[in-house]
């Protein structure tokens, strides 16, 4: 039996964990807040269009960023999270838009949006910080 220490880091791992569950109650509640709004609000075809491919879309690059995070914590590498952290850039992109720039943004989008985005800079700090401790393990 090796004696090798885990450098993998627990509480980021716990974050992508919690995030990969959120992502998906974001996506379910985001579809029934769109349902609401065409039926409530006055919609051009083309913007709600457009939204909604985004609500669909969204959630899949997020639960990617969160497939590959997850791999390079767990097997202790650097080039997943790094790629992860590329990933978060157009999913922060996403998250500000449905944040601040749809065409109808109510409170509830507001606080959906602010919470994926607390969980993705909490994860790109954590995963930073697991990048130092891998490179000072692994020269």
């Amino acid at each position: 039996m090796r004696n090798e220490k885990i450098l993998s880091s627990l509480p980021l791992q716990v974050l992508l964990y919690f995030n990969e569950k959120y992502t998906w109650l974001w996506f379910f509640l985001n579809l029934t807040i769109f349902c609401w709004k065409s039926y409530n609000l006055y919609y051009m075809r083309s913007a709600i269009c457009w939204e909604v491919t985004l609500v669909f879309l969204l959630p899949i690059l997020d639960l990617c960023r969160n497939t590959v995070a997850t791999r390079g914590n767990k097997t202790e590498q650097f080039v997943p999270l790094i790629w992860s952290a590329c990933l978060a850039a157009p999913t922060v992109l996403g998250y500000v838009f449905f944040f601040e720039l749809q065409t109808y943004v109510l409170h509830v989008d507001k606080w959906l949006n602010a919470i994926s985005l607390a969980f993705i800079s909490s994860e790109l700090a954590l995963s930073f910080f697991a990048l130092i401790v891998f490179r000072r393990a692994y020269p």
